[in-house]
This record gives C-alpha cells, structure tokens and sequence, in this order.
C-alpha cells in the first residue's frame, strides 16, 4: 500500500522512525549507503540489510566487519550507538525468495516503508546462471517483496548506465528487451550451467558480457512489475570513482574496472593494456551515488505519483580520458612508489587489433611469469603470478569493449534530482558536479584523490617515504641496464650470425670460382 509524504519535508525529515531495508549493503555502495542514511539522517529507525553467510562467517559477523571499515569512523566518533540500527538479515540474492524465513519476511512487511536493491552480480564473465539469478531474478522478487509491504514509501533499484551499450547515446528511458525476462530466468531454472554455456553467446548478443545484458533486463522486470503499482526509481550510475569527500575523500574497498588496472600498475604488474588513450569515459565519484540514491528516494516519494518510473543516469559528465589518466598515475606512482612491487610502474597503451595486444600479453605478460613462477618452484615457494596474470588477461580483455568506445549519457533527469533538495538539505546531501569542460586543475585533484584511496583504502599501505623513492629509482636503473644489456646481446648475436653469413658465403664463393 502506498501512502502519501508531506511535500515540504527535508530528507532528514522524511528518514525520521522510517525502517529501510537494503540488500547489497555489505558491498562497496551499499556500506556507503548505509554509512550515509545513518549519518546524515539520524532519526532514521532501523536499517534492515539482507546478507548471507560467507567463508564461515555469520552475516552478523560479516556486518560487524563492514562497519569496522574507516568509512565508519565518523559516526563511530560522533554516534556510535547508530550502528545498532543495523539489523543483519540472513538471505542470499540468488534464491527465490532471498532464502527468507517466514519470521524475517513477515518483520519486513510489516515494519519496512523504503527499499534499495543495491546487490547485484558484477562479474563481467559470471556464468550466464549466477548472473540470471543475481541480476533478473532477484529484481523479481526485491519488486514482488515491494509490492507486500503494509504501508510502502519507495523502491530504488540500482542498475548501470551501461546495461543499453548496444546505444552510444544513452537516454533516461527503458530501452526494448532483447529477450522477455520471464523466458530467461526459466531457461535458467531448467538447464544446467554447461548446457547454458553453449548458449550464452547466442543469447546476449549484442551487448559484451553476462553482467550488462542481465542488468538490463533487470530493469525490466522491475518496471513491468512495479509499474502503478509501487512507487519507484532506477538509478544508473557511470563507472564509479572513490568518494570525493564524504565521509572522507578517496574511499574505497573493492578495485573494478579503471581501479584494477591502475592497481595493477602500481605494482608493476599490468604492462599491457588493450585501450584507447582518446577514450573519455564518465566517472561519477562514489559519495554523489550514494547521495542520489537517497535524493531520489525523497523526491519519489514525496511526488506521489506511482505511475510513472523514472530513470537517472548519473553521470557527473567528469570526463578523463584513459591516456592522461595513466600518465598521471605514472607520474603520482614516480613520487609515491608502492611498499611491494614486482617491477617500475610502466604500461604500453594497445590501441590496434587484438592480436597486438596478445603479442604484448605474451611477451610483457605470459613470458616474464612463467620465469619467475618456475624460479619460485625451485626455490620451494609458492607460484603465483601465472595465476595473477592470468586474471588480469581476462579482467582487460572484458574491460577492452568499454575502453574502446564512448558513450554519451544523457542525464537531465538527474541534473533536475541534483537540483530539487530544500535549502535545508544542502549541506548533508550536495551533489558536486564538474561539467563536460572541467579544468586540468579539477581533472588532476580528482585523480589525485582517486591515486590515494586506491593506495590508503584498498592497498592499505602507509604514505610513500624517501627510502621506498630511492628503491624505485634504483630498480629503474637496474631495468634499463637490463634493457641495454639483453639489446647488446642481440646485436652481438646478429652481429655474429651475419659474421657467419659472410664466411659462408665466401666459401661458396671460392668453392665455385674454383
């Protein structure tokens, strides 16, 4: 049952003794979510977050350990007893029904007024199953869970601004399904994960992966479910950075997409990579995402018009492009060099046909761990960078479509949510926006905020110091020196090879003139 929200209200207002439920809030957005509602909306009652048990971990062990993250230090220091409000929910979004038990559902439906779907699987090579499961499938029930509640405000579900790639420009619309959901949850139902393997290609195309065709559909289920008779939003966000500020700048826990590889280039790791350096994709920093979400969910609910399902790209029209993004990153890495590293901080940009980039792959890749694991092996040490490298030929290779091309999304809608918060709520729920012709300046404070959350948050390792400097400086002397060494060692040998040649041929020579 909807209900109607007074339309002068602030956010914190509206929040007050509502109980909201989660899922997904153990994940990179969903903490910042909950990190956020607790925080700048004080009054709120109890959060409810649905979470499974994971590597032996009860899902209240699991949330203890999430808001134990340095995300959680500012309301730990300010209001520390906020954290009670969270109420693990044991459940798992790849099974009917969420694997709730009665007692928890019927708590739920009864108490719950708000809802975010933040889970999702977001694995670009996730077998086809898991990804119907975790992507449509439990966009179905989160919207038919919606639909029970005794008395319900909003919905928000979160997708992907890239789940209509197949369109360079990206509109805040619903796109046509490439295939009826329905359809696709029962074939994953009824056959086994080989059998759909066979499948997969044939059943996603257009779109590049498992992850954006499932998201897409996903919207679909949701509005054709939700549609007048529920309020609600979707919400696309572009590729995520860290926070920019709130709660602190820089914050993250996880490394996808442009993280990975700049990651992987702080440890010397990544050397290659399959890119278009003009490439200028959007990013939208983590905190304003968060900030939506909860905009959007006041601005929702206090419209009172269940008709109508509004989307939002949130795109922050921050655009870097990749290859200033890595020369900027060589350059923070020159200063501030990683503890551990297997080598220099250096990549090759492949703009040309795949089998340029496997070339490299092999050579700057393949090559060099076969080496080094087989020194392990004979140490008696574990081998691991075949493995390590492995992972990153897949993770690039999924990557490679969206770093090849440039989308254009189309965000009006969430320019007018950005501006509609009350004065009031200006402080606690701002959105910063950048513009399409952000400075330089602007672009390098970004990436600097970004370079020192992936080094603080995610690497955890302490600030950069003199000694780490010098051990970097030498170790790109000792690869040069290797570098000028293995390139003597090939003219030397090509050198005596065509010594050879023209003795050779000199004996040719006289053994006929004779």
């Amino acid at each position: 049952m909807w209900r109607n929200v007074e339309s002068n209200i602030t956010i914190p207002e509206f929040y007050q003794n509502k109980n909201v439920f989660i899922t997904g809030a153990s994940g990179f957005l969903g903490k910042l979510l909950v990190e956020k509602l607790l925080r700048s909306s004080s009054g709120i009652k109890n959060i409810y977050v649905l979470i499974r048990p994971k590597h032996g971990k009860s899902p209240q062990d699991r949330m203890s350990d999430a808001t134990d993250d340095p995300l959680f230090d500012t309301i730990r220091k300010e209001n520390s007893a906020a954290l009670n409000k969270i109420i693990p929910i044991i459940g798992d979004i790849e099974k009917v029904n969420f694997g709730l038990s009665e007692r928890d559902k019927a708590e739920i439906i009864e108490n719950v007024t708000i809802i975010f779907h933040c889970a999702a699987s977001i694995r670009f090579d996730d077998p086809i199953k898991k990804a119907v499961f975790a992507n449509i499938r439990s966009a179905r029930e989160i919207t038919l869970l919606a639909r029970q509640l005794k008395r319900i405000d909003v919905f928000v579900h979160l997708s992907t601004a890239y789940s209509n790639c197949d369109n360079l420009i990206v509109e805040e619309k619903l796109y046509p399904a490439k295939m009826n959901w329905r359809d696709l949850i029962r074939l994953a139902e009824e056959y086994d994960e080989t059998t759909l393997q066979y499948l997969v290609h044939k059943l996603i195309y257009p779109m590049p992966n498992t992850y954006v065709f499932t998201k897409a559909l996903g919207e679909h289920a949701v509005v054709e479910l939700a549609k007048d008779k529920i309020p609600a939003v979707i919400m696309r966000p572009t590729i995520v950075f860290s926070t920019y500020s709130d709660p602190v700048p820089g914050w993250l826990d996880n490394i996808n997409g442009t993280a990975s590889i700049l990651y992987g280039l702080s440890k010397g790791v990544v050397r290659s990579t399959w890119l278009d350096i003009n490439i200028r994709p959007d990013h939208v920093f983590a905190d304003s995402v968060a900030k939506a979400l909860i905009i959007a969910s006041w601005k929702k609910a206090i419209s009172g018009n269940t008709n109508e399902i509004y989307f939002y790209n949130l795109a922050s029209d921050l655009r870097i492009n990749f290859g200033y993004m890595q020369e900027m990153a060589k350059v923070y890495l020159k200063n501030n060099p990683s503890v551990t590293y297997l080598w220099p901080p250096k990549t090759n940009c492949i703009t040309n046909e795949y089998y340029v980039f496997y070339f490299f792959i092999l050579l700057e890749h393949l090559l060099p761990a076969i080496i080094i694991d087989t020194l392990l092996i004979l140490s008696r040490r574990q081998p691991m960078l075949w493995k390590v490298n492995r992972k990153l030929f897949i993770a690039m290779s999924c990557l490679a479509p969206f770093m090849k091309n440039t989308w254009i999304f189309k965000n009006e809608n969430y320019m007018e949510l950005r501006k509609s918060i009350l004065q009031q709520d200006s402080n606690e729920f701002s959105i910063v926006n950048f513009g399409p012709n952000a400075s330089k300046k602007i672009h390098d404070e970004c990436l600097e905020i970004y370079f020192k959350g992936i080094r603080k948050y995610f690497a955890k390792e302490p600030p950069a110091t003199e000694a780490m400097v010098k051990k970097q400086v030498m170790l790109v002397l000792v690869d040069k020196l290797f570098k000028i060494i293995l390139l003597g060692l090939v003219i030397y040998y090509v050198f005596c090879k065509m010594r050879l040649l023209s003795v050779l041929s000199g004996k040719v020579y006289t053994y006929f003139e004779n």
